[in-house]
C-alpha cells in the first residue's frame, strides 16, 4: 500500500493535533460504512478527546481500546495511532483486516493527552505531564500538571508515583482528577461489558507490558 506525502508526514513528524484530526475526519468522512468519530470528552483547556470507532455493523460486538499520547513527550505514541487507525480503514477490503473488523469494533484514541501534547510541541520538548494547575499545595501553584498514567483509580498514590506537584510522576490530588483520565475511565466502564482489550501506546523503551493485578502471588 503506497502512503502519500500527508500519510508520511503525519506518521515521521511532530504535527499539531489539529493536523492529525483533520486526517482523520477526511478518511472517516470517506468511509462511512465502517468507521465514526465520538467525542468522549475534554481536556482541561477544552480540547475535544476524540475516538474513531472502526468496524463492520454488529450487535454487541466485542471491543478492542486502543489510547496513544498520554504522555505528552512522546510523539511516536499518537503517529502510531494514527497509523492503526489508517491502515485498519485503507486495508478494509482485505481479508485479514475484513475478519477482524467484522469480529471486532476498535475504539482509538490518538491524542489522550492533547493539552501537554501541544505544550511539548510548542514550548517543552520534555514536557510528559498534562496542564492543569493544582492549588492544593503552595508547591502546586508553581508546578503545573499530573503524571496522567498515575491518575488512574486502581493502585493510586502507589509505587511508583509521587505526592510531589513538581515531579514528573505526581499522581494528582486524588484519583481520575483530570478530566483526561476520568473521560477515558468513564467510556470503558460504560461498555465495560464488550471490552476485551485494553491497550496503551507509549514510547522509548520496546516493551510490552502486562497489567499487573497488585500482588505477586497470581
Amino acid at each position: 500500500m503506497q502512503r502519500s506525502d500527508e500519510e508520511t508526514s503525519l506518521f515521521y513528524s511532530r504535527v499539531p493535533n489539529d493536523t492529525i484530526y483533520q486526517f482523520l475526519e477526511d478518511l472517516v468522512r470517506a468511509n462511512p460504512d465502517i468507521c465514526a468519530f465520538e467525542t468522549i470528552g475534554r481536556s482541561t483547556e477544552g480540547r475535544a478527546l476524540r475516538i474513531v470507532k472502526i468496524g463492520y455493523p454488529g450487535y454487541a460486538k466485542p471491543a478492542i481500546w486502543i489510547d496513544a499520547g498520554i504522555h505528552a513527550r512522546e510523539w511516536i505514541a499518537p503517529a502510531t495511532a494514527t497509523f492503526i487507525i489508517n491502515r485498519l480503514i485503507r486495508t478494509k477490503y482485505s481479508d485479514e483486516t475484513a475478519e477482524l473488523l467484522k469480529e471486532f469494533d476498535f475504539y482509538i484514541l490518538p491524542s489522550a493527552n492533547p493539552d501537554g501534547y501541544e505544550h511539548s510541541r510548542l514550548f517543552d520538548r520534555f514536557w510528559r505531564k498534562t496542564r492543569s494547575r493544582n492549588s492544593n499545595s503552595i508547591l502546586g501553584l508553581f508546578c503545573i500538571g499530573v503524571d496522567p498514567n498515575r491518575n488512574y483509580g486502581f493502585q493510586w498514590k502507589m509505587a511508583g508515583s509521587s505526592s510531589n506537584p513538581c515531579s514528573q510522576t505526581y499522581h494528582g490530588p486524588y484519583p481520575f482528577s483530570e478530566p483526561e483520565t476520568k473521560s477515558i475511565s468513564d467510556f470503558v466502564y460504560k461498555n465495560r461489558h464488550r471490552v476485551k482489550l485494553f491497550v496503551t501506546l507509549h514510547s522509548y523503551s520496546q516493551l510490552i507490558l502486562t497489567p499487573w493485578y497488585g500482588i505477586n502471588s497470581i
